[in-house]
């Protein structure tokens, strides 16, 4: 099995690239886990200034697999209404990252 996302540092610079172009990179909850987990190991490095976040395929990004949400009994509907847009906060992992990252 491939890398749901692969990790390539250069010069400095940590490049995350989801891998799952097959479904145009959306996010379920292996592909998550795997980039929290490769995140919170570079932010240990003092090596990496700065990171990229990039797709395989066409796509960077089409979101949450919808098929995976389906299996955990959330509809985008459902989803939508359990946690409103204006209530998700940023990931508390990620605001562990080392100040000297800019996360937009």
């Amino acid at each position: 099995m491939n890398e749901l996302v692969q990790l390539e540092i250069t010069s400095g610079i940590g490049v995350f690239t989801l891998n799952r172009p097959e479904s145009f990179n959306a996010f379920h909850a292996a592909m998550i886990g795997d980039l929290a987990k490769k995140l919170m190991d570079v932010s240990s490095s003092d090596d990496v200034v700065g990171i990229v976040l990039t797709g395989a395929g066409k796509a960077f990004c089409a979101g949450a697999d919808l098929k995976w949400l389906y299996t955990c009994g959330l509809t985008p509907v459902r989803l939508c209404t359990r946690w409103p847009p204006h209530t998700i906060r940023r990931s508390s992992k990620f605001a562990e990252c080392p100040s000297r990252w800019s996360l937009l």
